[in-house]
């Protein structure tokens, strides 16, 4: 079993404990699906858009590409109401995928190094409706909670009276909106503990609902302080990889430029255009310049008139970008849920004085004392 201090070191370990093929490649699936799951809901909302339904899904998908979005405030009732069911759905997946990273690294934590993915998979499996519940209802609640304060401020609007019962309701309206700030910082909260939470306990969807109260509003402060370094700890782990990835890449520029000429800068531009934002932020076309300076190869070159063939290799090797993207992402998920066991175990052991590891974990693994 994992020796632990139960404090803010432990976060650090996050780094080494989310960098596993099994964690990773489960990230990885896991956001694929939640980007499948969201892309077809959000050109669905598209095409029922009255602003862009009549282009079409071919011209759509020209404007779209890869990263469909809609803007809510330009666009009808029903198709911001899919569009928005789409995020959710995606937010969905990827709290289930971060479930089985949660279980994985807990075992890992136990000493159980033989644990599989397919047994995660089974175990969150049944905990699947119990996740969601406990994921959603913090702010369910809180949009119920916003429903009395509108009703009040409505009351106000009545002529003579109406200003008179307002401030006779403004102290039930101040303890309502209270209680609904609470929601709301649980909501949050549980965005990053609940998969954990269900991934430890095991318990049904009002248990984790408890346990995330419990955690988030018993130590709010250092719980706050938790979470921010397991964000410096995804920086720093996110930002080794990156620039490996970036000296690969690198590697693979140099002989290539020099070698295919202007083909090559084609190809190149046509694939970094697959990946949004990238040729429109100042910042970036800075670092292409600097590396076509110090390589002495051309990166970026005029679109116009190419061929099909340096087309299709363009947009083969964009998405070959957007998948070792996707692989940082995986990584970076990785070390988040890592973290966030990590963090709960703390906790709980701060809060209740025991190690949760040594608890029956739904097998038949007893893990080792540290000694």
């Amino acid at each position: 079993m994992e020796r632990l201090s139960f404090d803010f070191r432990d976060i650090f370990k996050s780094m080494k404990l989310g960098w596993s093929s099994r964690k990773m490649a489960t990230a990885f699936r896991g956001i694929l699906s939640a980007w499948a799951v969201y892309s077809v809901i959000a050109y669905a909302a598209l095409l029922l858009d009255n602003e862009t339904s009549q282009t079409g899904l071919t011209a759509l998908f020209r404007h779209h590409e890869f990263f469909p979005s809609l803007c809510p405030c330009e666009s009808g009732i029903l198709p911001s109401i899919i569009w928005i069911t789409g995020i959710v759905a995606a937010t969905l997946v990827l709290m289930q995928t971060a479930a089985v990273i949660s279980r994985l690294a807990f075992q890992d934590l136990r000493g159980h190094e033989v644990y599989q993915c397919s047994e995660a998979r089974i175990h969150m499996k049944g905990m699947r409706k119990s996740l969601l519940v406990a994921v959603l209802a913090p702010f369910l609640i809180f949009i119920m909670m916003l429903i009395p304060l509108a009703l009040t401020a409505g009351i106000g609007r009545i002529p003579v009276i109406g200003p008179f019962i307002a401030a006779l309701l403004l102290l039930p309206a101040l303890v309502i909106a209270f209680i609904a700030a609470v929601m709301l910082y649980t909501g949050f909260t549980g965005l990053w503990l609940a998969p954990a939470i269900a991934a430890i306990s095991g318990g049904d969807a009002l248990e984790i609902i408890v346990e995330t109260f419990s955690t988030a509003l018993k130590h709010p402060i250092k719980q706050l302080i938790y979470q921010i370094l397991s964000r410096i700890a995804i920086t720093i782990g996110t930002s080794f990889f990156a620039l490996s990835g970036l000296a690969a890449l690198i590697l693979c520029i140099a002989p290539a430029g020099w070698i295919m000429g202007g083909t090559f800068s084609e190809t190149t531009t046509v694939a970094l255009f697959r990946i949004p934002g990238l040729l429109t932020d100042p910042g970036s076309i800075k670092v292409i310049l600097l590396i076509e300076d110090i390589l002495g190869v051309t990166i970026l070159t005029g679109t116009g008139g190419l061929s099909f063939p340096v087309m299709l290799a363009g947009w083969i090797s964009g998405i070959a970008l957007l998948a070792a993207i996707l692989m940082l992402l995986s990584y970076a998920v990785s070390i988040c849920y890592s973290a966030q066991v990590v963090i709960y175990i703390a906790l709980n052991q701060q809060l209740r004085g025991e190690d949760i590891r040594l608890k029956q974990a739904g097998d038949y693994f007893i893990p080792e004392i540290p000694q």
